[in-house]
């Protein structure tokens, strides 16, 4: 009878079992450290406020948004999409009651 001490086979699987919890727990501490440089990084924003970038991020998203919204719809981006309800009427023969039928009706009103 052998030693199981002793035995080979199960120390290099105890190897085996050790390098990789090794490898694992590097792996889980270079996320850590990713994770703590981003939080690191958004208070250092949070404390230290930048509204000209913010601004500029939301020119550049209001732009791709009507870029996108124009393009769905088949418009040139530089014309705004929609009518502007103070343009709209209900009541018969009031401007706007034309532009109104016709909104209606791509909706399948009558």
């Amino acid at each position: 009878m052998t030693n199981p001490f002793n035995d080979p086979a199960a120390e290099r699987s105890n190897k085996r079992v050790l390098s990789t919890a090794r490898r694992q727990a590097a792996e889980r501490d270079a996320r850590l450290e990713e994770t703590e440089r981003e939080l690191r990084l958004a208070k250092q924003d949070i404390d230290n406020p930048r509204p000209e970038f913010w601004e500029a991020d939301l020119a550049r998203f209001r732009a791709a948004k009507a870029a996108h919204a124009a393009a769905r719809v088949g418009l040139p981006a530089e014309r705004p999409i929609g009518t502007p309800i103070s343009e709209l009427s209900g009541r018969p023969g009031q401007p706007g009651y034309e532009r109104f039928r016709d909104i209606a009706a791509s909706w399948g009103y009558d």
